[in-house]
């Protein structure tokens, strides 16, 4: 995450050295959250804390709550108020991009956090790669199963740049284990609760399950 705060403040400096000294924020970083959890509530306060260092910088963050329509009034506002920097973490691939396209054609920087969009303006990306994490998991299932064995998929939101490309990674090494059948996906939206409920009904039909790969920590714990 150093990277993103590296990336925001000399940018900002860039924009305008002569504001340094002014006791007034001169300079405002949209942030756009997809969603309310305990890590995106971390990084907001630490984008929060790292602004404190520059009297010169405020910072408003606006959480859409999972709901993309709420998103991109989220990131509408924010680039009708003529932000210096946008922050988002868009909720999922395809709504979300026509607002990043019209926050940069009014010359915004738009830093993309964790996902991304299709849109191809977007100033820089700061995340994990999604598509490896699912390649080492497809590899950690095939070594695990030995090669042989039946398997559920509990994805986040089907339709978020992680989801698609964690799926990815890992069904492009299984496609090498045949034997390997995934017999069930559902879609858990990131969420404990929604992992624990459509598990419960997975385990309903198919009792015999050899593994399961969650795609991320709050669902697996949910499913378990």
């Amino acid at each position: 995450m150093k990277h993103l705060f590296f990336y925001l403040f000399c940018l900002l400096a860039l924009l305008h050295v002569a504001g340094c000294g002014d006791r007034h924020p001169a300079y405002v970083i949209g942030v756009s959250q997809c969603s309310d959890d305990d890590w995106r509530t971390q990084l907001n306060m630490e984008i929060c804390r790292e602004a404190q260092f520059y009297p010169n910088v405020s910072v408003e963050v606006r959480t859409a709550n999972d709901d993309s329509r709420q998103q991109i009034r989220d990131i509408d506002a924010l680039t009708a108020r003529d932000v210096d920097v946008l922050v988002v973490s868009p909720n999922v691939v395809d709504d979300i991009t026509p607002a990043i396209d019209r926050a940069r054609s009014k010359g915004i920087p738009v830093i993309l956090v964790d996902r991304r969009t299709r849109s191809q303006q977007g100033t820089a990306y700061v995340g994990a790669d999604n598509y490896d994490i699912g390649r080492q998991a497809g590899e950690y299932i095939a070594h695990r199963l030995q090669g042989k064995g039946k398997m559920v998929e509990i994805t986040g939101l089907s339709a978020s740049t992680p989801a698609i490309e964690r799926h990815k990674g890992m069904m492009d090494v299984l496609q090498g284990y045949p034997d390997i059948q995934v017999v069930a996906q559902a879609d858990a939206g990131w969420l404990e609760n929604r992992a624990e409920t459509v598990f419960d009904s997975l385990l309903h039909l198919y009792p015999h399950i050899d593994l399961v790969f969650a795609h991320n920590d709050r669902m697996a714990a949910g499913a378990y």
